[in-house]
């Protein structure tokens, strides 16, 4: 309750303030005379709260408004900065290369005889084109439609020249430094005879290793026509950096079959073929020049010098 309340309502005798015995007359003057003490306190008092009061209000508004505006300088030079941010990541971005979510291979090449796995399916100058669309997925690999072309120019191993028409979809993965890969390949011949050319369907997986020697394994399977395995490894070494001025690319590769026959004469290893090639970039094209020497361990196979060049070019 108010001060002056309870000191004029207050029934609660006075004791030692040295007054008890006054008289009446006197102890009535004395206790007007203390209540208007009391009264002039009361109000000294609750006016000094308000002045107080008042001035604490200021004090807080203007910590309040010096915290408000240090705040507002904190986050526009947050906004600034993560501007800033955004502009450098930005021109970063404009700098750099970016994967294209499309890419479109084009190829051709001359070679002097066509060499598979070992086995000459044309001793003559051998025009093979080909043509690759390539899906990037991002993360998640990509996918690849292959359309390749074999077209005879001179001579023959068989008694009729053919033409060769493989197409093929495929889809690889890279994690670290492992990449799997795999190709379904439909092997179609036209003006062969079908008792030596039979249409084809192989399904070929491939690990690979980004990493000394470049090791790679691959598996395919040959399940329409001879329904036999084909095992593949090889190895490659660059010196220089591929399409620079001055590369040589050294590589082998050795084939092993089982459930060969009739389209090898036996199951286990079958051939070794060494090989060395390089990249020339002219403008927007690659050729890639090699030479290989294939040595076979099968009596389909052939002990044969051959090479030839191919042109590339990505759209």
């Amino acid at each position: 309750m108010p001060l002056e309340y309870q000191v004029f309502n207050s029934t609660r005798p006075i004791t030692g303030s040295g007054c008890a015995d006054l008289p009446l007359r006197n102890w009535s003057a004395f206790t007007i005379r203390r209540y208007r003490q009391y009264v002039v306190w009361g109000q000294g008092m609750r006016s000094l709260l308000i002045i107080l009061s008042v001035a604490a209000a200021e004090l807080v508004g203007i910590v309040g408004s010096g915290q408000a505006a240090a705040e507002e300088q904190e986050v526009g030079a947050l906004l600034n900065s993560g501007s800033a941010e955004v502009e450098s990541a930005t021109a970063g971005d404009s700098g750099e290369e970016t994967e294209d979510l499309f890419t479109l291979t084009t190829s051709v090449g001359i070679y002097s005889a066509y060499m598979f796995r070992s086995i000459n399916l044309y001793d003559g100058l051998s025009i093979q084109p080909s043509i690759q669309g390539t899906f990037n997925l991002g993360s998640y690999g990509n996918v690849s439609l292959i359309h390749w072309m074999h077209f005879p120019s001179q001579g023959e191993q068989y008694a009729t020249k053919f033409i060769e028409m493989d197409e093929g979809i495929g889809y690889d993965f890279t994690w670290d430094a492992v990449t799997f890969s795999l190709v379904h390949y439909w092997y179609l011949y036209r003006n062969g005879t079908a008792n030596t050319f039979p249409g084809q369907r192989e399904v070929t997986a491939t690990i690979s290793w980004d990493t000394f020697l470049q090791p790679y394994v691959m598996l395919a399977n040959e399940y329409r026509a001879y329904k036999c395995q084909y095992y593949e490894v090889g190895l490659s070494h660059t010196f220089g950096e591929e399409g620079s001025d001055l590369n040589l690319k050294l590589f082998t590769t050795s084939g092993f079959t089982s459930n060969a026959t009739p389209y090898w004469e036996g199951n286990g290893y079958v051939q070794t073929t060494l090989g060395a090639s390089t990249e020339i970039a002219v403008g927007e094209l690659t050729f890639t020049p090699m030479l290989s020497y294939s040595n076979g361990n099968d009596g389909y196979t052939t002990d044969q010098w051959w090479g030839g060049v191919n042109v590339s070019l990505s759209l």
